[in-house]
């Protein structure tokens, strides 16, 4: 019986795989088969942890681009080990998502961690200053976010806060468009988890009173006011999501205004999220119903400036 050798399969290959595996598990998350995107996900992390191995400064099998000059494959080594570790965090990323929309916080959380690990080991590859290096930024931020949307789900409720303070402090002062994007978020998510703390304590004896409650209405209004700021700056008017986001921080920047004193400016802020929920259409449905909410709180909370905003036509 003559038999024929099978090629051998190097790394590129194994690469290829993973890539199947990963669309794949990112499709039937879609799809909200989370048990066959949980398989193909698990897949494809397994395949990229082989070629990583444990140790993100060693090369992970032989160099698929390599040639015979020892500078250019120690190179060649090097991007070939950073595009592995940055798809081994997003597999484990999208892992997290995976979990966390199948009801599965805790699970998520977990999941998170490992991939927050990876993004930090991937991250200390990069020379910052560079587009690589914003970008990892980025990702590992967005991580870190849904780090802490998991884990306040799964009741971990001391977590969230540090995560947030985490995120905030990566991106710096990174320029780059896709820092600033995730930066808006994590400081909207901060000033959103403090103020439902906030107002979760109303009626509450141990809630906070006097220059203890008006540093805390600061802090939330610091964060949200950079929030709103950055969104205003980056917003894309064609872009569904870039405007729902701005009109969610137009909403929460309004509240958090009229629980400081601010109250015509507030109803100023309210205005301007008012109508971009409205110009958003069926895609605001989930902001309009927030807004109907704030809309009867200021209605107690600022009644002369809110009827005067409805006499010059500000609001309806």
């Amino acid at each position: 019986m003559i038999t024929t050798a099978q090629p051998r399969r190097g790394p590129g290959y194994w690469l290829g795989v993973a890539d199947t595996d990963y669309h794949r598990g990112v499709e039937l998350t879609r799809q909200r088969r989370f048990a066959e995107a949980e398989q193909a996900l698990g897949l494809a992390v397994a395949t990229l942890e082989m070629l990583a191995g444990d140790d993100p400064d060693a090369t992970p099998g032989t160099n698929p681009e390599a040639d015979t000059d020892p500078e250019a494959d120690s190179a060649g080594a090097t991007a070939w080990r950073q595009e592995v570790w940055r798809r081994l965090a997003l597999a484990h990323w999208r892992g997290a998502l995976a979990l966390h929309l199948d009801g599965r916080p805790a699970e998520a959380w977990m999941k998170a961690n490992r991939a927050m690990e990876v993004g930090v080991a991937q991250l200390e590859q990069l020379r910052p200053g560079t587009g690589e290096h914003s970008e990892a930024t980025a990702q590992l931020v967005t991580t870190i976010i849904d780090a802490a949307a998991a884990a306040a789900d799964a009741g971990m409720t001391d977590v969230p806060l540090g995560l947030y303070d985490e995120a905030i402090e990566r991106c710096g002062d990174d320029p780059h468009p896709c820092v600033r994007s995730v930066l808006s978020t994590a400081l909207h998510n901060a000033a959103n988890a403090k103020l439902l703390h906030l107002t979760s304590l109303t009626g509450n004896d141990d809630r906070p009173r006097g220059d203890e409650l008006r540093a805390i209405l600061e802090d939330i209004a610091h964060l949200a006011g950079k929030s709103l700021a950055i969104r205003m700056e980056v917003v894309d008017e064609t872009d569904v999501v870039s405007c729902w986001e701005l009109a969610s921080s137009e909403l929460m920047g309004a509240q958090v205004l009229v629980y400081c004193g601010e109250r015509a400016t507030a109803v100023e802020l309210l205005a301007l999220g008012l109508q971009r929920v409205q110009s958003l259409g069926p895609d605001g449905r989930d902001l309009g119903a927030k807004a109907h909410q704030l809309v009867e709180a200021m209605d107690r909370l600022a009644p002369e400036e809110m009827n005067v905003a409805r006499e010059v036509g500000l609001l309806r």
